[in-house]
């Protein structure tokens, strides 16, 4: 951009968040998969004894994360708050959990902060649950277990939504705006009445009953908003069972795992069945009483 002195501060700020965001997403994929530092052939090594370039392989793969991740976040510490507001808030949360990986979970609960209060201007509650889990996911890495679990149960009422609206089941497979809508007046009736169903139907999933009236006006947007509290929700529980087993309360650890699991596999969140599963598995191998 130096290349470019006519540009104006503004035009400099949004090719800086392009290029923040940009590499945020390159910074996640490198760290979920390294091995497509490899299949991609990034030009980040030295060239060959031809004089060719080579793809790198997966044992310099951390390095070249460690590369873009550097570059990001100095990227990012630059981004000012003229940034347009779901974006800055995006670009805060990716610096939060580079921060994290880092291991400066002071700047990492700093981002978090910021971004929470961001989402609290919106209104964007799905966004403020997500940040309340992070934030107890930091201060717990701090040892501060009672600060976690409040973050992590204030995260959980906003997931479950208000038990004085009843529950609300939408469909896993995608139905018209005109469906949506007559779902809901159904469900409506049947609160309406005492007849409204305890559990979900084979195809339906439970969400939070904040989202009626955007299932309402757009159903796919709605359920992309519901599975984001759903994986949420289940990260809660899942923290919480640690903080329960850390504790030695091995019994409410099982119980918060087995809810984790239930969510996560309501949604097929692979990843999240994965973790879940070995945290009740990590379980069995602990012997009562040997807990600290």
């Amino acid at each position: 951009m130096t290349d470019h002195p006519d540009l104006t501060h503004k035009a400099r700020v949004w090719a800086i968040r392009g290029i923040m965001i940009a590499g945020l997403n390159i910074v996640e994929i490198l760290r979920r998969e390294p091995s497509l530092v490899s299949e991609c052939g990034l030009r980040l090594v030295p060239l060959d004894r031809l004089g060719e370039q080579r793809k790198p392989t997966e044992r310099e793969a951390p390095g070249i994360i460690e590369f873009f991740r550097e570059r990001v976040y100095n990227l990012g510490c630059v981004i000012d708050a003229s940034a347009a507001p779901t974006e800055h808030r995006r670009i805060l949360e990716g610096l939060a959990r580079i921060a994290g990986h880092r291991g400066e979970l002071d700047k990492s609960e700093e981002y978090l902060h910021r971004a929470r209060s961001m989402s609290l201007e919106q209104k964007d509650f799905v966004a403020e649950a997500v940040y309340l889990c992070n934030l107890g996911t930091i201060v717990g890495l701090r040892g501060q277990a009672n600060t976690a679990r409040d973050y992590f149960v204030q995260a959980l009422a906003l997931c479950k939504g208000d038990p004085r609206q009843g529950r609300l089941f939408v469909g896993t497979k995608f139905i018209s705006v005109e469906e949506a809508a007559e779902r809901r007046e159904q469900h409506k009736q049947k609160l309406a009445n005492g007849t409204a169903i305890a559990s979900p139907e084979a195809d339906e999933i439970e969400v939070c009953n904040l989202l009626a009236d955007e299932f309402d006006q757009d159903s796919e947007a709605a359920m992309r908003r519901a599975l984001v509290l759903k994986e949420t929700e289940g990260n809660a529980h899942g923290n919480l069972g640690k903080l329960a087993a850390a504790d030695g309360n091995l019994d409410l650890a099982r119980r918060e795992f087995e809810v984790s699991l239930a969510l996560h596999e309501s949604i097929g969140y692979s990843a999240g069945v994965s973790a879940t599963r070995n945290a009740i598995l990590s379980l069995g191998q602990v012997e009562p009483g040997t807990q600290d």
